[in-house]
């Protein structure tokens, strides 16, 4: 089997699921769903309620027109329609990432007041003082199209990524991503995520950034594929490395 098939195998395994998902990658997930604050660190860990194979995402769609008989009365119609096809995930992961947070543990330190127009009344800041004792543990609801990859070719794959990305807000996912008992209120990137999974081979591409200053082969690999995890956070795309033990 090569390396798509290998992972797609795993992930279908719980007992291998896990190991597929370092921290590294996991904080990139966090990352590309959340508008992370500060204090949010791991250890991570990967809660998977439902991962499907191999998953068609149809979005419907919405067909507007009119129509009437000469001399008749003007009749307008509205269908949605389903079954046309649409991008397909390699997989489909609901569930949820368990980070740790001292979010909520503080205590307000000052309130300042500054006046505003008169109309608008003051305007207050408020300042916490930094919460102490352990942090602890949330959980961030996640919902990511996952596509496993042996090779990249950057351009290609960013589309395919925004159509996935596209057809799974459509299919309205709010409950997933709300913030129910034991989750953290941060705010969402979006209401879906698209998930690499690729080879650490990968990053031996001197063309990805970030490798310049490192010293040895394996750390300049190390350092682009961290650089390309924050590059791609921001786009909403989570990089997962699979590691070298899950990738053999």
């Amino acid at each position: 089997m090569d390396f798509r098939d290998r992972t797609l195998v795993r992930l279908a395994d719980p007992e291998q699921r896990d190991r597929l998902f370092d921290q590294r990658s996991l904080e990139n997930l966090v990352a590309a769903g959340y508008e992370t604050a500060a204090g949010v660190t791991g250890p991570y860990r990967a809660d998977f309620a439902e991962l499907r194979l191999g998953v068609r995402l149809e979005r419907p769609v919405t067909a507007e027109g009119g129509w009437s008989a000469p001399g008749g009365a003007r009749q307008e119609g509205r269908f949605t329609l389903t079954g046309l096809g649409g991008p397909t995930a390699d997989a489909l992961w609901r569930g949820g990432v368990t980070v740790r947070t001292a979010a909520g543990g503080g205590r307000v330190d000052a309130v300042d007041a500054a006046p505003l127009a008169p109309a608008e009344g003051p305007e207050l800041t408020v300042r916490y003082a930094p919460a102490a004792g352990t942090p602890r543990p949330v959980v961030l609801p996640v919902l990511v199209a996952l596509l496993v990859r042996e090779s990249v070719r950057p351009a290609d794959l960013l589309a395919e990524s925004r159509g996935l990305a596209g057809a799974l807000g459509a299919l309205g996912t709010a409950a997933v991503l709300g913030t129910g008992p034991g989750t953290v209120p941060l705010a969402p990137r979006g209401r879906a995520q698209v998930g690499w999974l690729v080879p650490p081979a990968v990053f031996d591409d001197p063309d990805w950034p970030g490798g310049s200053t490192a010293a040895g082969p394996a750390e300049q690999r190390a350092a682009r594929a961290a650089a390309a995890g924050r590059l791609l956070a921001a786009q909403g795309i989570a990089l997962l490395v699979v590691p070298e033990a899950a990738a053999a």
